[in-house]
This record gives C-alpha cells, structure tokens and sequence, in this order.
C-alpha cells in the first residue's frame, strides 16, 4: 500500500518500523500475559496456592489498556501497593548501573581504534573473546573478592543515594564508590562483545574501494579512520548496541544480586522467589518496552545516517 504511494522512502521506512514496533509491543505483552497470568493460573497447582500467589487480571485487552491509559500494571501481592509505586523505587538504582555500565563498556569497546600493532591487537581480540565468555556471576564474585576482600580499596555490597541525607552513606563519592564494581563487571562483559564487533567491522571497511583510493591520493589513516570510516559503521554499530542491549539487561539481574544493590534485576529476582507475579510481569514489561524503544530510536536513527561511500576525501 505504501509502496505504490508517493511517498519519501525515508518516509516509508519511518512509518514501516512504528508499524513493527506496535506489533511488537503487543507480542511482548501477549508473551508476558501468557508467562506471568495464564500458565501459572491454570497449572496443576492447589486451589488455595493458586489463590493466593496468581492474581489474573481481568484479560489480556484490560491489562493492556490499563497500562496504555493509565500506566497500571496490577497490585503487588506482597506489599499491596501498585506494581508502577513499588518499582519505581528501584528505577533509579537500575538507571544509575546500566548508564555508568554502558560508559565503561564504551570505553573498552573503543580500543581497536587506538590501531595497535599486530601482536598486541590480537592479543586485544583474544582478550574480547574471552570477555563474552565470562558469565556475569563469576566475574561479579571474582571482582568483588579482589577488589573487596583481598585489597580492600572498594564497597563489595549495597548501595548509597545520592542525596539520602542523615544515613551516613550519601553523596556522590560514596554513591559513586559503591557502584565502581558494578560499573566494571558490566563494562568488560558487554565491552568485550562491542569491541570484537567494532574491530570486525573496522577491518571489513578498511578493505572497501573508497579506502584504497583515500590512501592513494595521500589521505592519512586517521583522517580516513575518523571522516570516512566511523561515519559508514555508525549505522551498524548502533543497532550492534541496541541488538545487545536485551542481553546486557538481562545481566543486571546478577550483578545487582551479587552486589546486593536495591535495583529492579534483584527485585526481579526477588519477586520470582515470593511468587509475586504481578512484579515480575510489570518489571519484565518495563525492560521489554525500554529495550523496544532504544529499539525503534535507533532504526530511526539508523534511516536518518544512511551510509556514504565516497572516494572524495577533501
């Protein structure tokens, strides 16, 4: 139908993706409905457990609705407030991990550009490889120990406010301490995965015509590398993150459990062990739809910087 329009393709591509992402968000909430409320409502369970651990909403179109027009995703059984009330609480913490994490991840992932020698750039890329091996438990207990209890210089647990005065663990500085390792483990996880990715990407772009040409007209290689170069690979690292950004939420879960920190992830976890359904879908619903939309922000984005292989390098 849009096809035969005349309509810009820029245009086309834009309302193409809202189109994906509204069917998306009904398959993500289909899925957590029928994980959350369905399934363990009709399992082979007592009466009386059933009764008190699965609250089932009115239907799958109710609880949509609710949450579309007034952000209501149910009452938690366990602390009888609302879902959005209680989870609320823990946003901040989960905000303040995942942003400082992506900073350190972003840092490591940048190395490939500082175009090392060989040797050592292999070594780098081994060092990657290993890196997405690591499971983010094993890490977080192997940091927290040396960092904690081995040298002693960092927090290994809990968490400090920014402004929660009167406490004796407020500021920044203790904030910021407290969250270091965290910061950490989620950096070279997720680092190791960008960097791979952008040394792959950088060395298949390198081999491109356009580069060949640069370099016979005299261009240097980090004008090349910084004008040309990054601005073609934009695009695809950019969904590379965005396409990684589910896996690298998934990884607070055990990190905020390891580190004791007051997050969604160990709510989440939390929730689970008190059979307080209600949280756990509301909780996976507000990661599944922050991931949807960095999702469609960057395809948006993506259809905004299209790449340019040019020969010109003045």
């Amino acid at each position: 139908m849009w096809r035969n329009a005349n309509v810009h393709p820029a245009s086309r591509q834009a309302l193409e993706r809202l189109v994906m992402a509204a069917l998306s968000f009904c398959a993500v909430m289909g899925v957590v409905y029928a994980a959350f409320f369905v399934i363990p409502a009709k399992a082979s369970l007592p009466r009386r457990q059933a009764r008190v651990n699965v609250k089932e909403p009115h239907g799958y179109f109710t609880y949509v609705w609710h949450l579309l027009r007034h952000g209501d995703l149910g009452n938690s059984i366990v602390f009888r407030e609302p879902v959005t009330t209680h989870v609320m609480r823990a946003a901040p913490v989960t905000l303040s991990l995942v942003v400082g994490g992506i900073v350190c991840a972003i840092v490591v992932s940048l190395v490939p550009l500082l175009r090392l020698p060989n040797a050592l750039d292999k070594t780098v890329s081994l060092a990657s490889l290993t890196g997405m091996s690591l499971h983010p438990v094993w890490l977080s207990l192997i940091v927290a120990w040396f960092f904690g209890a081995h040298w002693g210089v960092l927090p290994t647990g809990g968490y400090c406010g920014i402004a929660s005065l009167g406490t004796g663990c407020d500021g920044l500085s203790h904030w910021a301490s407290h969250l270091l390792l965290p910061w950490l483990v989620f950096g070279l996880i997720n680092g190791a995965y960008y960097s791979l990715a952008l040394r792959t990407l950088l060395h298949t772009e390198l081999a491109e015509d356009y580069v060949r040409e640069a370099r016979a007209h005299g261009t240097g290689e980090r004008r090349i590398v910084r004008v040309h170069v990054l601005r073609n690979i934009a695009p695809s690292l950019l969904m590379l993150f965005v396409t990684n950004l589910g896996v690298a939420i998934s990884s607070v879960i055990f990190i905020e459990s390891i580190f004791g920190l007051p997050g969604m992830g160990n709510m989440f976890r939390r929730s689970l062990l008190q059979h307080d359904l209600p949280v756990s879908a509301g909780i996976m619903v507000i990661l599944a739809l922050s991931t949807l939309a960095a999702s469609l922000l960057a395809d948006l984005a993506t259809i905004a910087l299209p790449v340019q292989r040019s020969t010109r390098t003045s």
